[in-house]
C-alpha cells in the first residue's frame, strides 16, 4: 500500500502532463495553418480592403475551430518594404491589420500613422 501512495502522484502527473503535451500539439498545428492560410491568402492578393480582411479574419476564426483564435490571441499582418539584401536599405513597415483590433493593452491595427477603422 506505501508503496502505491509513493507511485500514485507520479502516474497521475505522467497522464495530465500526456494530456496536457497532446492538447499543446493540437493547438500548435493549429496556429501553423491559421498562419499558412492568412499569410498565403495575404501575399497572393494584388490589392487588399478592409474587406479582404474581414473575411481572411472570419476564414482564419473558422480554421481555428475548435479552439477559439481570438480569445487569448491575436492575428497581425504587416506589410513590410524594402530590399533585406541590399545593403544600406532599411525595412519599413507600411502598414499593420490586427485582429481582434480593439484588445485591451494592445495596439490596434493602424495605416501609415492613421488610426484603422477596421473591426474584426
Amino acid at each position: 500500500m506505501l508503496e502505491f501512495a509513493f507511485a500514485m502522484p507520479v502516474m497521475l502527473g505522467m497522464l495530465m502532463g500526456g494530456f496536457e503535451f497532446a492538447r499543446f500539439a493540437l493547438v500548435n498545428q493549429k496556429m501553423e495553418r491559421v498562419t499558412t492560410f492568412v499569410g498565403d491568402l495575404v501575399a497572393r492578393a494584388e490589392a487588399l480592403d478592409e474587406g479582404d480582411f474581414d473575411d481572411y479574419f472570419a476564414a482564419a476564426g473558422q480554421l481555428g475551430v475548435p479552439f477559439d483564435l481570438f480569445a487569448d490571441g491575436n492575428i497581425i499582418v504587416t506589410s513590410v518594404t524594402g530590399e533585406r539584401y541590399r545593403p544600406g536599405s532599411a525595412l519599413a513597415a507600411g502598414w499593420r491589420r490586427q485582429c481582434p483590433a480593439g484588445k485591451p493593452g494592445r495596439r490596434p491595427g493602424r495605416q501609415r500613422g492613421t488610426a484603422a477603422k477596421f473591426q474584426c
